[in-house]
């Protein structure tokens, strides 16, 4: 694969991590959220929820996502809009509130109770919930959360995580307000709360004490988010020259690869100059299909194989789509193992009809058996591919860029966790270069660069020749065009089938014999590919799998918000 195409697939891989394919129907921004816990003295936390969306378009109604935490539960899930009550419905964590509308500004109302969702201990007891996780592919233009005790105090430990973190504040009356703002979707913020346990029941305490370890935990949080931002500093300044040199590693990649090939051609043109011979006759079809096609066979190409097995000679056409078996003699491995797929594994033994094909693979029992045998027949392309020395893998450069691509892998997670977006994004850009480098890059030899210009003279004469200098073109040259062109999937090809068709009617005036297969060989070649393709068609299979998980918040629980 070439430098250039390298660096095309890596920005279009990096365009499908940031555009997504899939758009949410119905649009709406969700304005204001108010939260409020209040804590019971039996442990329970009755919530109320106050949403107001605003809709632009069509909406069936609105969706919120519950996820308790391990050993809780939530239950009583209602939802009202000014009073009066919405009809909801449960899919495990999912709760869909059906309210249709249409450019509306709706005022919803949700309530639940969250069952052993308060930790009592011997000094305090504790209130740790996410009420969002990253899960959440809603944003909230202004979110709070308040956590009200069962009754007034002035005993409060309150603080939160990530997005939570300093968002806390404590009221007269002991309640806890976090004042978020703007929430974006895909963020997390677990809070915490503790109480004197004398404001819960006697029975529900442990004997363990826990509040000098959420005190602990509270300064250690603070000590975290100070050493973070020490850290992002310190990426901050070292970053750019660290890509600076990344840079230049990859421009020292390019310059070689680059330096590599004028080199092989330089060294073509003189071999060119003394030579007469030529790759494209020595070598067999298939393989030139699979040297010129980035290394793939596609099921055209097997389409194009059996032609190229009636063009030499060792098989004939007995009718449409129709072909007998003439001999095996003098084949090449790939050929022979062609021959004994679909001769022998899918015909009688002596002859193929590719409706026979599209029968075979439509059983999905036969499904495994095609895909090994076309496997082991691109396998036997591909050695004599490699026993004509036409490409050189370039091991070492290869090597080195993938020990590159694997040392980048922790900045994936280093710089996400200390939003820095934009390295982030340069950090996969950089990745994806070396690896693709190391697994996809390889460099023609100097024989594959003559006979890659061999192939393009052909081409370009097969191309641009008028219909009246095909009917001048020898017979097996024009067949080799059909072939090749069938094989590689040529677009340009396709175009010009019809004009080849009527070169070939012109020229069958040669020839005495009433039936000549070469008279449509055009059209057989056509309708062969399709059924071969559509054939394997069959084969393609793809499946779907869904599974639910925990939240990313506390405990595993966690939860978000969005519409229908």
């Amino acid at each position: 694969m070439s430098i250039k195409k390298l660096l095309l697939l890596c920005s279009f891989s990096i365009s499908l991590m940031f555009f997504p394919t899939i758009v949410s129907a119905v649009d709406f921004t969700i304005e204001q959220v108010e939260i409020d816990a209040y804590l019971q003295e039996n442990g329970e936390t009755f919530v109320e929820e106050r949403h107001h969306y605003i809709f632009d378009g069509e909406f069936n109604g609105m969706t919120r996502t519950l996820t308790p935490q391990r050993n809780t539960d939530i239950i009583n899930v209602e939802a009202f809009e000014e009073g009066s009550s919405l009809e909801v419905s449960m899919d495990e964590d999912l709760y869909k509130i059906y309210r249709g509308g249409e450019d509306e500004s709706v005022h919803l109302t949700i309530t639940y109770t969250i069952e052993n969702g308060i930790d009592v201990y011997q000094d305090i007891a504790e209130f740790y919930w996410p009420f969002f996780d990253s899960s959440n592919e809603s944003d909230y233009e202004n979110l709070t959360i308040t956590v009200h005790p069962p009754e007034e105090t002035n005993e409060v430990i309150a603080f939160g995580y990530d997005e939570a973190f300093m968002k806390e504040s404590t009221l007269d009356n002991g309640s806890v307000l976090f004042d978020f703002g703007f929430l974006p979707s895909g963020s997390k913020g677990d809070i915490r709360v503790a109480y004197n346990q004398e404001l819960f029941e006697s029975g529900l305490a442990t004997d363990t004490l826990m509040k000098e370890k959420l005190l602990q935990e509270q300064n250690n949080n603070i000590l975290a988010v100070e050493r973070k931002a020490e850290r992002k500093l310190f990426l901050e300044n070292v970053s750019p020259v660290f890509f600076v040199v990344i840079l230049a590693i990859a421009c020292l990649f390019i310059l070689l690869a680059v330096s590599y090939k004028k080199k092989n051609k330089m060294k073509m043109i003189s071999l060119l100059q003394g030579s007469n011979s030529s790759l494209f006759n020595k070598l067999s079809l298939p393989a030139t299909i699979y040297f010129s096609n980035y290394q793939q066979l596609h099921p055209e190409a097997v389409a194009a194989s059996l032609l190229d097995l009636l063009r030499k000679g060792k098989i004939k056409e007995v009718g449409e789509k129709h072909f007998q078996l003439l001999s095996k003699e003098d084949t090449l491995p790939h050929e022979r193992h062609l021959i004994d797929w679909l001769f022998n594994t899918i015909g009688n033994g002596t002859e193929f009809h590719v409706d026979q094909l599209t029968d075979y693979t439509k059983n999905e029992e036969n499904h495994d058996s095609y895909n090994q045998s076309f496997t082991k027949w691109v396998q036997k392309v591909k050695e004599e591919v490699k026993s004509a020395q036409l490409i050189n893998n370039r091991a070492k450069p290869r090597w080195f860029a993938g020990f590159v691509s694997i040392s980048l892998l922790p900045l994936v997670v280093i710089y996400p966790i200390h939003d820095l977006i934009l390295y982030f994004v340069l950090t996969l850009f950089s990745i994806l270069f070396f690896m693709f480098f190391a697994i996809f890059y390889t460099a023609k030899s100097v024989n594959g660069e003559m006979l890659n210009h061999e192939l393009e003279q052909f081409q370009q004469r097969f191309f641009e020749d008028e219909q009246n200098n095909w009917n001048n073109w020898e017979r097996e040259d024009l067949k080799k065009a059909v072939i090749f062109n069938m094989g590689t999937k040529n677009k340009k090809f396709k175009q010009a089938n019809d004009k080849l068709v009527q070169a070939f009617k012109a020229s069958s005036n040669d020839f005495n014999s009433n039936y000549d297969p070469l008279q449509s060989f055009v059209y057989m070649a056509g309708i062969t590919s399709l059924s071969f393709h559509n054939a394997n068609q069959h084969v393609v299979s793809a499946s779907s799998n869904s599974t639910s998980g925990s939240g990313t918040g506390a405990g595993g629980g966690g939860g978000g918000s969005g519409a229908f």
